[in-house]
């Protein structure tokens, strides 16, 4: 193990289906591990619930509806939830374990995509959030760090821990309640005000916009002030992308950062839809030719294309 761990912390229900292997890393609400399904003699993700946070109440919340969300949603861009409970009076998911890389490895340093892995890639996580608001579910925390690839290069939509229905998010947030990642935020969400979908649409073309640019269209890190994208609008990703684009995903692109979030795509189908009718443009005889790429780690050979 690379990190020593505390069995005496798990029950021995637990401990008798389940051997943990390692520490995969720590989430919001705790811990996640490398571990061992006895039954099936196949490695599992588990995300297993600090109880001894000082927010341990408000993350119990957190965990039992991610819990209940994740079993309510089934497509294969969504990360498959294997196993849920108590251990104890400590609650716990098991996932399946995905190999990676995650979308912020492929991107580090500033890394630019080429426009082929931008579109697949764009296609594979709309497929998620349009399944998820079909459902009424809203992730609120869409960003690189909460993608993942698979064996196949297919890319999943991880970590439902601020997931909400349209229904109760519009009457938690005129309580003014925010949350979510600041970087990848829409205006409505920093504010407080009321949001549905459209908030998930406004981080996927952030997403999309570091991808095909390398930078954020609002970076906390350089500009303290948040809110300033509340009242101005992103720098048009033709300003930023090192090579050019088809006129209709900058259409796409500007349109899902969008200020008022009426202008932007409704919800992940949309998105989806306009993605696909890009890629279909791009394969036809009049637009087959490819635009300049740039050079890219060798991690991003692990991107299958399709």
């Amino acid at each position: 193990m690379s990190e020593e761990i505390n069995l005496s912390n798990f029950g021995s229900e637990f401990l008798s289906n389940y051997e943990i292997l390692d520490v995969l890393g720590c989430g919001m609400s705790g811990p996640v591990y490398l571990g061992l399904q006895k039954s099936l003699q196949r490695k599992v993700a588990i995300k297993y619930l600090d109880k001894l946070s000082p927010q341990a109440e408000n993350l119990r919340s957190r965990f039992k509806r991610e819990a209940q969300v994740l079993t309510s949603l089934s497509h294969p861009n969504i990360v498959e939830v294997l196993d849920t409970g108590l251990d104890g009076s400590t609650y716990f998911i098991v996932q399946r374990l995905l190999p990676g890389p995650s979308l912020a490895d492929l991107i580090h340093d500033g890394q630019v995509l080429s426009l082929p892995d931008v579109l697949k890639i764009g296609c594979d996580v709309a497929e998620a959030l349009a399944a998820a608001h079909s459902a009424q579910v809203i992730h609120r925390d869409i960003k690189p760090e909460n993608i993942m690839a698979d064996e196949d290069g297919r890319f999943l939509l991880l970590d439902f821990g601020l997931a909400i229905s349209d229904t109760y998010c519009t009457a938690l947030t005129k309580s003014g309640c925010t949350v979510g990642t600041l970087n990848y935020m829409a205006p409505e969400q920093l504010l407080g005000a009321a949001y549905s979908s459209e908030v998930d649409v406004y981080s996927f073309g952030t997403v999309l916009y570091l991808l095909l640019s390398g930078r954020l269209p609002f970076d906390v890190r350089k500009d303290p002030n948040p809110f300033r994208r509340t009242r101005e609008k992103a720098e048009s990703i033709t300003a930023t992308c090192s090579y050019e684009l088809p006129a209709s995903l900058v259409k796409l692109v500007d349109a899902c950062l969008c200020i008022d979030p009426q202008a932007r795509p409704a919800n992940g189908g949309e998105v989806l839809s306009a993605l696909k009718k890009i890629k279909k443009e791009r394969h036809s005889p009049k637009t087959s030719q490819k635009p300049p790429q740039r050079s890219t780690s060798p991690k991003l050979f692990l991107i299958t294309l399709i």
